[in-house]
């Protein structure tokens, strides 16, 4: 997903990366160097999740938590200083053979590094690196200020046949009090949300920039 900063000018995009040629599905983010989005981009660069191991060499161990297969980003609701991302996980179990699935919410003060993974909803069924149940865009608000998730239930083209279910839209209220301990919460142990210049990632040595034009080329 694509979406504009309200507060530091720039244009952040996530998509699904893959780090092995089955399963290791998980993130990636560029961002723009300043608010236009036709401009120059920092490289894309793998986010990072606390606790949440990504390392798919032991898809059979304890070591794997499991396939991200897209992210949506957005602003925190009552933080637009913090970022939160809803993930859809297929978990990898303690065994190493068998897999549930949720969804899960991670904040994130830079864009790039994100709090422990909190499991927000079940979903019964995965196949194929997938959940069957995935989020809509971001968190809604209306105008008393109520918070809403939306998660659409057995997505076309995921689902298998055997388990083939009408699609639907499920509506969630999201606790505002909850919410914003966990954001307080998030915030106070993400050592990158300390203001510093050592707790950019956009300025480490890694961190490549391209053109619209550059990257038109490369696909």
């Amino acid at each position: 997903n694509v979406f504009s900063s309200d507060t530091n000018h720039h244009y952040y995009v996530y998509s699904r990366t893959n780090l092995a040629t089955r399963g290791g599905r998980f993130v990636q983010v560029a961002r723009s160097m300043n608010d236009d989005v036709l401009g120059k981009w920092d490289g894309f660069k793998l986010i990072t999740i606390q606790r949440f191991n990504m390392n798919t060499t032991r898809t059979r161990g304890r070591a794997y938590s499991g396939n991200i297969y897209y992210p949506s980003v957005k602003h925190n609701p009552l933080d637009n200083r913090t970022l939160i991302g809803l993930f859809p996980v297929m978990e990898q179990l303690a065994d190493g053979k068998r897999t549930s699935g949720y969804i899960g919410a991670a904040l994130s003060c830079d864009g790039v590094n994100f709090s422990p993974m909190t499991k927000l909803v079940k979903v019964p069924r995965t196949s194929y690196g997938r959940t069957y149940d995935m989020p809509v865009d971001g968190f809604a608000q209306d105008s008393s200020g109520r918070i809403f998730l939306f998660i659409q239930r057995n997505v076309p083209g995921v689902i298998k046949e055997r388990y083939f279910q009408p699609t639907c839209i499920a509506q969630y209220e999201i606790d505002e009090v909850m919410l914003r301990q966990w954001t307080e919460t998030a915030v106070e142990h993400l050592p990158s949300c300390k203001a510093s210049a050592a707790n950019d990632p956009w300025h480490a040595p890694d961190t490549e920039s391209c053109t619209r034009s550059h990257c038109e080329d490369e696909i």
